[in-house]
């Protein structure tokens, strides 16, 4: 067996521990954009839905620069797996959980997950011959068949089959909540609340499962402006402000609201369906 098989086959197994059994570095928040968090050595881009990391690998220290580099590019690679580990597992679900809570549960989830992250995408490797390494950067999107959403919303969401027809002509084709400046952080599952505690969005018994698969239950933008032009929030948006995040959640994501506008959001739904639709973008 050749020197780079065998790097190959220690990467993985290295890569396997690494998933399983390292501490999660928490997500943190870039200043200069809400929908961009940083964990360890990578991001997540909650407005486009991708996980993007950085590996670093040293030269080895004999044989040829063709040999030195490919070393380098599977220690790179082994290094950008780990982080890609790192960022999927700290990966906020609902306002009390994350991925990592779901591979301990569950043995399927975490044969799922690994094999989600072994199908990362590498999108650029580069080489510096003075400081002797190699840089790798993956990508991989959260939503999607075979992907992030594919494993994780079955696990929480009903066993649906039909999507909800809206009115021909509906009155309102999608809901926008103003939720900036109130410090809440993305999920993949957030709640929507009222300020009398009554849910409005968030637990569902209707809902399109391949909607949710493809999309997401829910989108994020930046500014009024930006959620407007996302597609699934259709021409005639109602938007809502909120009031504040739901403080005495572990993970601040979920979204209290004045209970006359969710009245008026209920409502308008009754007819036009947006929220049985996951026609929803919350501004942050």
């Amino acid at each position: 067996m050749n020197k780079i098989m065998i790097g190959f086959l220690s990467a993985a197994l290295f890569f396997f521990v690494v998933l399983f059994s390292n501490p999660v570095i928490a997500a943190t928040k870039e200043a200069s954009s809400p929908l961009i968090e940083h964990v360890g050595s990578g991001a997540i881009d909650w407005g486009q839905a991708t996980a993007t990391v950085k590996g670093i690998g040293r030269y080895a220290d004999e044989g040829t620069i063709y040999y030195k580099k490919q070393m380098a590019k599977r220690a790179a690679m082994l290094d950008a797996y780990r982080n890609l580990a790192e960022i999927i597992k700290s990966i906020r679900v609902d306002s009390g959980t994350v991925v990592e809570n779901y591979i301990i549960k569950s043995d399927q989830v975490q044969t799922q997950v690994t094999a989600y992250i072994q199908n990362a995408r590498v999108t650029d490797v580069q080489y510096n011959d003075v400081q002797k390494m190699a840089e790798l950067t993956m990508v991989m999107p959260l939503l999607g068949k075979d992907k992030l959403s594919n494993i994780i919303y079955p696990e929480i969401l009903p066993k649906i089959e039909s999507k909800q027809e809206a009115a021909e002509h509906p009155n309102f084709t999608g809901l926008i909540v103003d939720a900036s400046g109130l410090g809440i952080v993305p999920a993949m599952n957030p709640k929507i609340i009222d300020s009398n505690g009554k849910e409005l969005y968030g637990t569902f018994e209707i809902i399109d499962p391949d909607y949710v698969i493809e999309y997401g239950i829910i989108g994020y933008a930046k500014t009024l402006e930006e959620a407007k032009q996302i597609p699934r929030i259709g021409d005639k948006p109602m938007i809502i402000q909120g009031i504040e995040a739901a403080s005495d959640k572990i993970n601040e994501c979920d979204i209290v609201v004045y209970a006359a506008d969710a009245d008026n959001v209920r409502n308008a739904n009754k007819e036009d369906k947006f929220l049985e639709n996951c026609q929803v973008v919350i501004i942050i």
